[in-house]
């Protein structure tokens, strides 16, 4: 019983990660002076302000884009909920709207609506503060002016500028990287999966 549910989660993670994969199949990173509107495209460039940076809740340095979550861990040492436990819950956010400008051109660039980026949409390294040891830490994912990022998504004429919006993805790595991640993630999802539910189902029938 236990390997035909495993076999069903590794299915379940190769799904998610073919999923991903063809949403960045195809995909070759654009300066912003060759991006065009009413595509799905991907856009390399460094990342600047449109509006003025904020200061990150947690360490001041002025963002554009942040999510803090704090977590907190907990021992317990009776019954069978005995052991640690950590809990994460949003601690504070920052949204900006700001440029991808091109690296060649620096009089080009494509905007990106900061407020419609969630959380799961932004993949760039995250940062903890507090002692290891603590009890509660801070965790933070920041977007710096400076930073050379990724941008997936479709494109939109916003009076004659181009602009990301809802949906798109940002990241510090290249689509076709992270297209062949994935690829290799539901590869690897797919055999788990199916040898899972074969040695499960085997035991089920002789065991």
């Amino acid at each position: 019983m236990i390997m035909l549910v495993l076999g069903l989660a590794a299915l379940t993670f190769g799904a998610y990660n073919l999923a991903m994969h063809r949403q960045f199949a195809g995909l070759t990173a654009l300066r912003p002076a060759e991006a065009r509107a009413d595509r799905r495209t991907s856009v390399v460039g460094i990342a600047q302000p449109w509006d003025p940076p904020e200061p990150s809740p947690v360490t001041g340095t002025p963002v554009l884009w942040s999510e803090a979550r704090r977590e907190t861990t907990s021992i317990t040492s009776r019954g069978k909920s005995a052991g640690t436990r950590t809990r994460s819950k949003r601690h504070s956010r920052v949204r900006t709207r700001f440029q991808v400008v091109d690296e060649v051109d620096g009089a080009s660039a494509v905007g990106v609506d900061g407020s419609k980026l969630s959380d799961t949409s932004v993949r760039l390294p995250e940062k903890a503060y507090g002692k290891r040891q603590s009890m509660t830490r801070i965790k933070e994912t920041a977007l710096l002016p400076g930073t050379r990022v990724y941008v997936t998504g479709q494109l939109k004429d916003a009076g004659g500028s181009l602009l990301f919006g809802r949906g798109c993805v940002l990241q510090d790595v290249a689509p076709e990287a992270r297209a062949a991640h994935h690829r290799q993630m539901a590869m690897l999802g797919g055999i788990g999966g199916a040898a899972g539910i074969l040695i499960g189902g085997v035991v089920a029938l002789f065991g």
